[in-house]
C-alpha cells in the first residue's frame, strides 16, 4: 500500500501516526506545511509546502495536487477536518483516489461554533472524503449532533500509547512530596489554572506536596503569574516541553495525575497516565470518561471546579491503598483497549476498508 498523509508535522499525533504505519505499508508520503519537531523515520518521504498556515490552507492546493499526481497513493489520509481538511477538499480528487479524513477536537468542539460560516465549511470539507474517523466515541457522536444530515460510517481510530515505554517503573526514584502533575499543551480549553487554583487550597491542607507542569503554550506565562500570584512559585514546577519518548520517566515520579480540560476529543495523555498506572483525575467532558473509569481508574468531576479536584486529590492522598488499586486497574484498562500496536492494526484495517468503499462506489 502506498499510503499518503496529509497532516502537520508539528504535532506528536501526527509523527506517531507516521512512525508507525511506515512498518505496514510499502511507501509513505507525509505532506505538511508545519516543521517537523520530534524524530521523524527515514524511510518517510516528507513534502514541504512552502506557503504557511494559515494562508497556506488555501493556497497550497496546486502544489498539492502535483503531489498526489506524482505519488499517485492508493488512499490519502488527511487529519483536520478544517485546515488540512480544507486543503485537501480543493486538491484531493474524490473520483480517482480513496480518502479518508480524520477528525481531531478542535474540528468539532470549536471551529464548527465560531459562526454558520465556519460550521459550513466543516460540512463541506466532508462532502468529499470517502470515510471520516473519530479518535473516540464521544467526538463522533458531537460530530453527528452538530451535522445530523451525515449518514456514512464514521469509523473509530483510538490513539493509544505504546504500553512498553509508558509502563510504570519501580526503579524511577519517587519524590519525597506528594506530587500532582499534568502534561498538556498550555492552552485555555485544557483549564490547568483551575488545577493550579485547587492546588492552592490542597497544599494550604498538605503542604508536603508540590505540582508539576508539562508543556508549553500561549497561556504559560498567566500560569506562572498566577502561581505568583497565589504564592505557589516554589510549589509547582514549569518543566516546559519535553519529547514524548522521554515523557514516561516523569510520569513514573508523579503520585497523581489531573486533567481539568473544558473539552476533550480523547484523552490520550489519561491514557499515557494510566498506562505508567497513575490514578488520573479528569472532567466530564469529550472523551475522558471513556479512557478514565469513575471510581475504577480515577475520578470523573466537573469542569470548572477547584473544590472538585481538591477533594478527590485529598482522598487520593489519605489511601495509598486506593491509589495503587487505581493505578492497578487503569494499567489494565490500557493494555485491554489503548495499546498502540494493537490500534494501528486497527488504522490499517479502516484503511482497507476505505479502499473497498471507494472500489464499490466507483
Amino acid at each position: 500500500m502506498k499510503l499518503l498523509l496529509i497532516s502537520p508535522a508539528s504535532a506528536i499525533h501526527t509523527i506517531r501516526w507516521a512512525n508507525s504505519l511506515i512498518n505496514h505499508v510499502d511507501e509513505l508520503h507525509l505532506v505538511s506545511m508545519h516543521t517537523i519537531l520530534e524524530k521523524l523515520d527515514d524511510r518517510i518521504e516528507v513534502h514541504h509546502l512552502k506557503i504557511k498556515a494559515p494562508l497556506g490552507y488555501l493556497f497550497n492546493y496546486k502544489a498539492l495536487k502535483k503531489i498526489i499526481v506524482s505519488v499517485s497513493p492508493d488512499i490519502i489520509n488527511t487529519h483536520y477536518l478544517s485546515g488540512y481538511g480544507m486543503l485537501s477538499y480543493l486538491s484531493v480528487n474524490k473520483n480517482k483516489t480513496p480518502y479518508l479524513l480524520s477528525m481531531w477536537g478542535s474540528d468539532v468542539y470549536i471551529f464548527p461554533n465560531k459562526s454558520i460560516f465556519h460550521k459550513y465549511l466543516i460540512k463541506l470539507t466532508t462532502e468529499k472524503a470517502t470515510r471520516l474517523a473519530s479518535t473516540s466515541i464521544a467526538m463522533r457522536k458531537e460530530f453527528q449532533k452538530i451535522y445530523p444530515s451525515y449518514k456514512n460510517e464514521i469509523s473509530l481510530t483510538p490513539f493509544g500509547v505504546d504500553t512498553k515505554n509508558f509502563s510504570p517503573n519501580t526503579k524511577v526514584k519517587k519524590n519525597s512530596l506528594f506530587t500532582i502533575g499534568i502534561a498538556k499543551n498550555l492552552e485555555g480549553k485544557y483549564g490547568v489554572e483551575y488545577l493550579i487554583q485547587s492546588f492552592k487550597e490542597f497544599n494550604e491542607r498538605n503542604p508536603k506536596s508540590q505540582l508539576e507542569i508539562i508543556g508549553d503554550g500561549i497561556i504559560k506565562e498567566d500560569l506562572k503569574k498566577l502561581s505568583r500570584k497565589l504564592n505557589l512559585e516554589n510549589k509547582i514546577i514549569f518543566h516546559g516541553r519535553v519529547n514524548n519518548n522521554k515523557l514516561s520517566n516523569i510520569l513514573n515520579t508523579w503520585d497523581v495525575y489531573v486533567i481539568p480540560s473544558l473539552f476533550e476529543s480523547f484523552g490520550v495523555s489519561a491514557v499515557e497516565a494510566s498506562s505508567c498506572a497513575l490514578p488520573v483525575i479528569g472532567t466530564n467532558v469529550g472523551g475522558l470518561p471513556e479512557v478514565i473509569e469513575d471510581n475504577i481508574t480515577g475520578f470523573i468531576i466537573p469542569s470548572k471546579n477547584p473544590q472538585a479536584i481538591s477533594e478527590k486529590l485529598q482522598i487520593l492522598f489519605d489511601n495509598v491503598e486506593l491509589r495503587v488499586e487505581m493505578g492497578k486497574k487503569g494499567r489494565e484498562l490500557v493494555l485491554k483497549n489503548y495499546d498502540w500496536e494493537e490500534n494501528v492494526k486497527t488504522m490499517m484495517v479502516i484503511y482497507n476498508k476505505t479502499i473497498n468503499d471507494f472500489n464499490s462506489k466507483n
